[in-house]
């Protein structure tokens, strides 16, 4: 198509008014899946948390989890931006619905020492004592354990996710926390704690 026409950001609507038979080729078309996946990407993306809660949820069922409304459009909110199709999430967000079984041991181990240890068992015991579990309040007084120790955020919150997700990259760990909840967090943060200490 012509440059100029923003023909990758139409939807169906504009699709079927662009469509013509005039411009279909004689060759044998070829499905470009990336594409598709694009195309899908961007209207997930240009979804409500609210519409997109819905899609995913005959989804979750399906992988056997269950979750009230409010907390699954508070998922979907988080994890909008990181599916690009319905069926990725439950399993992109399935730290979520139950603790993860295994761990990245290798970032943890390039990681983890004693003065990690003693800031990470800190960061626990602020974290199961903040009154009101918000991710504002929880990034602050994680971020001051982390400063006043002299240590780098870099090495710190990949090893917090770990603990909470099993993995070093993802959705904000912060926000992670506050729908996971207080009591989740810690008893995940405990368990990493130990099992990073046995490493």
């Amino acid at each position: 198509m012509e440059s100029g026409n923003r023909t990758g950001d139409l939807f169906l609507d504009e699709l079927i008014e662009a469509f013509s038979f005039e411009h279909i080729g004689k060759s044998g078309a070829r499905f470009d899946y990336e594409k598709a996946l694009w195309y899908n990407s961007q209207y997930i993306s240009s979804s409500t948390f609210e519409e997109l809660k819905n899609a995913v949820l005959p989804f979750v069922q399906k992988a056997g989890y269950s979750v009230n409304d409010d907390r699954l459009v508070s998922i979907s909110a988080l994890m909008q931006d990181r599916i690009k199709t319905y069926a990725e999430f439950p399993v992109e967000s399935r730290y979520f619905f139950e603790p993860p079984n295994q761990f990245d041991e290798t970032t943890v181990l390039k990681k983890w020492n004693q003065q990690m240890g003693g800031a990470y068992s800190d960061i626990i015991k602020i974290v199961e004592s903040l009154p009101q579990f918000e991710s504002d309040q929880i990034k602050e007084e994680v971020s001051t354990v982390i400063a006043d120790r002299a240590l780098k955020f870099g090495d710190m919150l990949p090893l917090l996710r770990i603990g909470l997700t099993g993995e070093a990259k993802g959705a904000d760990i912060f926000k992670i926390m506050e729908i996971l909840g207080k009591k989740e967090s810690v008893t995940r943060l405990r368990k990493s704690l130990d099992d990073y200490n046995h490493l």
